[in-house]
């Protein structure tokens, strides 16, 4: 889109915005399209104003502290007195940005400012809330829209403490440049909403380039208080700089007083280095944050994460004096819904078909030729000399779609490709010398063989193999392969290999290529911690955590990309793809949580409760987060939770006295209980049986070693709830299920569940379902029990929430507990390792009466095995 194009859209969008969004077939409108100079063009626009102004945006979930001491003041100033406010606002639209999300912008951001502290009141304050955004969904405009109207509300100093790495620190300074400043100090030139504009011009003490050092110490003779605007600080979470600034602002101090100008400290990726993972003594840049913050009289911290978990497992109820003035987010917790053209991992995952079954997206290619030369966990000193067929084809498949991306003319001019394989440095830099010596082969075959007649330069393997790739792809308003090839030929020599790490002096400055940069970026944890790559169209992914908040943060590819969507492209391992799923799940529901927490008024601490007694609570983050200590205690509820061993012995005792014991339950059933036959669904339903029948045979059934949930403790939940919900039972056998056949000697024919697992999940005569991959129950089957209006009051309230594959919603309407009984016959790729694995799972009903939490004790063995420490870059310079 030109400049005379935006121009054009800009007035527009105002004019149909002023006068509720009347017609384009509006004389005024049709006046402003004629000046444009082809159909194309007038086209281009109305295809954008439709669009911006038909994207919506749902209101930010407010979970509140009810504290009576703190008064609303931020709807006392006058409107006309947010003029840095207002600069912003303009900036943005005229960047084309959606009327209705800056509309909620501006009203969540000022409802938030009115949770922190009112910066012209005498009184002290100190302030702590946290805002959660999903994945690449605008945080960063966010805080940039709540800084503008803290100043414009008389803070003095900003403090934005922008992740752990250098690249982040330096894409964020720019858009601080662009959206609050309005001048690069480092260029001398007015950006942004800069531009043009008269107000006051606010002090920076970084740059791009530099953070906030002891040099800037040295040269600073000014402190914030007499600064007649706002002064701002863009810096790194790294000790030395934290120790920079502190040493700084107490060198400010008069008479070694309490600083009393006001001080708003924004903390991205708040859940990231922030968090105190220590036991007994805060971690160095917990208690640098803490203390810099104890610095000031009236100060507010808001935390900026799209994953909380780790800020939830803070411990608000502390009674140690270094512990209790943690950065729990005690005021408040504001979750940003997303807006409609925003692409997040429900796009991509936990997508069902009519009969619950798993649909995988066409975007998405499953790849296992990785495992002989990246294997998902390597040693650090493992060597990577080859890459993966499916790495050279996804790498084609990226120069292929970059062509196509670049052929539609739109505005989106970058095209990177993500590769994550690995956290080790050693091994990024391997893969990058790999990835540049086959990109050297593609660019001379291309060069020389691309740029002959089409049926000449077919006959060229290489070209062949493009032409063979390209054909197999499947995406909107597809050019010929001739025309592609062409474009190919004339910018493949643009494209560039980074490497993103700490020992890199590589940098994804896009701002620096006017035309566009293409990028293939081979990173760990810097490509998964708040880096926006622009135009992302490939990404590449073989890691192994297992936390919610890691797999999250890696999905770089979520975000808007609602013009070249079609073009998007994840290769990954089931294994990961299935871990995927399930915290895609697992993210909807605790989202449904919060709205249910609002709804009932409930408070961040309440909030916080809730999750750490979740069984998916003990999954959330990093092990180190929830305190490094060789045991973990807890509570879990099970209230409307599906809970079911998740290891299995194939052979042996163990194995013969489980199967043995289900097949005598199951006998006893068909003896002694009345059945409801529900023939044509293919399974067999017993209702309102005692519980003493159940809680028998989870007794004699017997688990492996290191479940998350023991046999003990959810035999202790039972009794708890026998006189309850959980007095009479159901119990479910499915008859059908893909596998081998079984006579039974008390008269029950069934078909075995057939399972696939990963080689992974295969170890000394255990098979394992970890990786959310072989479900234990399906979720129809969790329907049975519920009489049909009671389903379809859950089926309805899943369509409302839009939460596509979960069972929740059966478990909520369910009055009785639903135990529900397999055996597995289990593959590992073609090869059968195990037949009748006997295997149980419950669907619980909501709890009735008072809350019931039952303890549990998670050993080192276990947390070795099943979760991770935070996942830091490991420097190797091997």
């Amino acid at each position: 889109m030109n400049i005379e194009e935006k121009s054009i859209l800009d007035a527009i969008v105002r004019y149909k915005t002023e006068q509720n969004n009347i017609s384009n077939d509006n004389p005024f409108i049709q006046a402003l399209l004629s000046t444009l100079n082809s159909d194309e063009s007038r086209n281009r626009v109305i295809e954008k104003v439709n669009m911006l102004l038909t994207i919506k945006q749902d209101s930010a979930l407010e979970i509140i502290e009810k504290d009576s001491q703190h008064k609303s003041w931020v709807y006392d100033i006058p409107e006309e007195n947010f003029k840095y406010t207002k600069r912003y606002e303009d900036y943005l639209r005229k960047q084309s940005f959606p009327i209705e999300i800056l509309k909620k912008m501006k009203e969540t951001n000022r409802k938030i400012l009115n949770y922190l502290g009112n910066p012209n009141a005498p009184e002290s304050f100190k302030r702590k809330g946290l805002v959660v955004g999903q994945v690449q969904a605008g945080k960063t405009g966010n805080y940039i829209s709540l800084i503008n109207q803290a100043i414009d509300s008389g803070y003095k100093l900003i403090i934005l403490i922008a992740g752990i790495h250098n690249n982040l620190r330096s894409q964020t300074q720019h858009r601080v440049n662009e959206g609050v400043i309005g001048y690069d100090w480092l260029s001398k030139k007015s950006v942004g909403v800069g531009v043009n504009s008269n107000l006051l011009r606010h002090v920076s003490l970084t740059t791009t380039e530099s953070d906030f050092d002891k040099n800037s110490q040295t040269v600073i003779g000014f402190t914030p208080a007499n600064v007649p605007s706002s002064v701002i600080l863009v810096i790194k979470k790294n000790t030395n700089t934290l120790q920079n600034l502190k040493q700084w602002l107490e060198a400010g101090k008069v008479n070694n007083e309490i600083l009393d100008y006001p001080v708003l400290m924004i903390d991205d990726e708040a859940d990231n280095a922030s968090i105190n993972t220590a036991k007994n003594n805060a971690t160095r840049i917990n208690a640098q944050i803490r203390s810099i913050l104890n610095l000031f009289k009236k100060v507010s911290y808001v935390g900026y994460t799209a994953t909380p978990f780790a800020n939830i497992f803070i411990n608000p109820d502390t009674d140690d004096e270094m512990l209790k003035d943690d950065l729990f987010p005690e005021h408040f917790i504001f979750s940003l819904q997303t807006p409609s053209n925003y692409i997040g991992a429900d796009a991509f995952f936990a997508n069902v078909d009519n009969e619950g079954e798993e649909i995988i997206s066409d975007n998405i290619s499953i790849i296992d030729d990785y495992h002989d030369y990246i294997p998902i966990k390597m040693s650090k000193d493992y060597d990577i000399t080859q890459l993966p067929n499916s790495l050279e084809k996804a790498i084609k498949e990226y120069l292929l779609l970059m062509v196509v991306k670049k052929l539609r003319n739109h505005r989106f001019k970058h095209s990177s490709m993500l590769i994550n394989i690995s956290p080790l440095t050693y091994q990024q830099k391997q893969v990058k010398k790999l990835i540049d010596k086959e990109l050297n082969i593609i660019r001379n075959n291309i060069h020389y063989e691309g740029a002959k007649r089409i049926n000449q330069a077919i006959q060229n393997p290489m070209i062949a193999e493009f032409k063979k790739i390209y054909d197999a792809l499947i995406f909107n308003s597809k050019p010929d392969f001739p025309t592609v090839l062409e474009e190919l030929v004339r910018i493949i020599s643009s494209v560039q290999v980074m490497l993103i790490n700490s020992s890199s002096e590589d940098r994804l400055n896009y701002n620096n290529y006017s035309e566009g940069l293409n990028v293939i970026a081979i990173g760990g944890y810097s490509l998964s911690r708040g880096l926006t790559l622009e135009g992302l169209i490939m990404s590449y992914i073989i890691r192994n955590t297992k936390t919610y908040d890691t797999l999250l943060q890696m999905g770089r590819w979520f975000g808007y990309r609602e013009e070249y969507a079609d073009l998007c492209r994840l290769y990954l391992p089931q294994e990961v793809y299935n871990w995927y799923s399930y915290v895609t799940l697992a993210n909807q529901e605790l989202q449904e949580e919060f709205r249910i927490m609002e709804r009932n008024s409930l408070t961040p601490k309440d909030y916080g409760l809730r999750i750490r007694h979740s069984p998916e609570g003990m999954m959330v983050t990093a092990k180190n987060k929830m305190y490094n200590s060789d045991v973990i205690c807890g509570s879990l509820s099970f209230s409307a939770k599906l809970v079911s061993p998740l290891r299995f012995t194939i052979s042996g005792e163990i194995y013969e006295n489980n199967k043995n014991e289900i097949f005598d339950f199951i006998s006893k059933l068909q003896k002694d209980f009345s059945v409801k036959i529900e023939k044509e669904d293919g399974v067999l339903l017993w209702k309102a049986l005692p519980y003493q029948l159940i809680l028998s045979f989870l007794d004699n059934y017997r688990y492996t070693d290191n479940e998350l949930i023991k046999k003990g403790e959810l035999i202790d939940y039972i009794n708890q709830g026998i006189n309850l919900e959980l007095a009479e039972w159901d119990v479910l056998l499915p008859l059908t299920g893909n596998g081998t056949k079984i006579n039974t000697s008390f008269g029950i024919s069934l078909e075995q569940q057939k399972r696939t697992l990963s080689s992974e999940k295969y170890s000394e005569n255990i098979i394992s379902f970890t990786d959310a991959g072989g479900r234990i129950a399906r979720i129809w089957e969790e329907a049975y029990g519920l009489d049909e209006k009671d389903k379809e009051k859950a089926d309805k309230q899943s369509q409302s929430t839009g939460i596509k594959q979960t069972s929740r919603w059966y478990r909520e309407y369910r009055k009785r507990p639903l135990l529900i009984l397999k055996l597995f016959e289990v593959y590992i790729g073609n090869e059968k390792k195990a037949d009748m694995v006997p295997a149980f799972a419950i669907s619980f009903p909501c709890e009735k009466g008072k809350s019931r939490l039952v303890k549990y004790q998670v050993n080192k063995i276990y947390l070795k095995n099943d979760f991770d420490e935070e996942d830091d870059e490991i420097e190797d310079d091997k």
